[in-house]
């Protein structure tokens, strides 16, 4: 997969994520997130994935994305709402952490860097 091809990524990731909630529709699931300001905000305030899912859903607010990714490492929270760098750490140092939503694409916003001389050229690596 290329980095700059994330809508395919995002179409198949898409698929995973509905299938997650789709297994979770007889059982609770907790969700975090943090303060952002994006459609999804609505769909959460009034309760559309709760009736879209058939799920009860315990949304919990965060501060920052390395919280998230504590609680998740944890088994605390099983769908986490964060950013590219505490998502990044967080498979650097193996937290068994998959992606199956990207919300945003910020472009040339921000990039991935490796250590000269690591030998990581691509993603991939």
């Amino acid at each position: 997969m290329k980095l700059h091809s994330p809508l395919r990524l995002l179409a198949a990731l898409s698929l995973a994520g509905a299938s997650f909630f789709a297994q979770a529709a007889s059982s609770d699931v907790t969700v975090a997130y943090q303060t952002t300001v994006d459609p999804a905000k609505v769909a959460q305030a009034d309760g559309a994935y709760e009736k879209a899912t058939n799920a009860e859903i315990d949304w919990r607010k965060f501060d920052n994305g390395a919280d998230i990714i504590a609680a998740i490492a944890s088994g605390d929270v099983q769908i986490g709402y964060l950013g590219s760098s505490p998502l990044t750490a967080a498979i650097t140092r193996k937290v068994p952490v998959e992606t199956f939503l990207i919300a945003t694409q910020i472009g040339a916003a921000e990039a991935l860097v490796a250590r000269d001389g690591s030998g990581i050229k691509t993603p991939q690596d």
